[in-house]
């Protein structure tokens, strides 16, 4: 079960939203947790998730669970979201 406060994350994207800034990927979690975000749905609801395909949304992905590092957040749907582990 999902407990808190769960963010929508954006997608950082430069160049005109062309690519995805992925060193702003690591400060921009920071900031989500150090303001009491419990989890982070990467790739959710914000709509640009459509935009990439399969194998850049594992990155982004995977860009967003390195991030969330030592914070001892797990993985959920389809490896998108990030969530406090119990």
């Amino acid at each position: 079960m999902l407990r808190g406060a769960i963010a929508a994350a954006l997608t950082p994207l430069t160049g005109g939203g062309a690519l995805v800034d992925e060193a702003a990927i690591p400060p921009y979690v920071d900031f989500l947790a150090s303001h009491g975000v419990d989890g982070i749905l990467a790739l959710g609801t914000t709509g640009e998730g459509v935009l990439f395909d399969l194998d850049e949304r594992r990155r982004i992905a995977e860009h967003f669970k390195d991030a969330a590092g030592g914070r001892r957040w797990r993985n959920t749907r389809r490896r998108s979201a990030l969530t406090p582990s119990p």
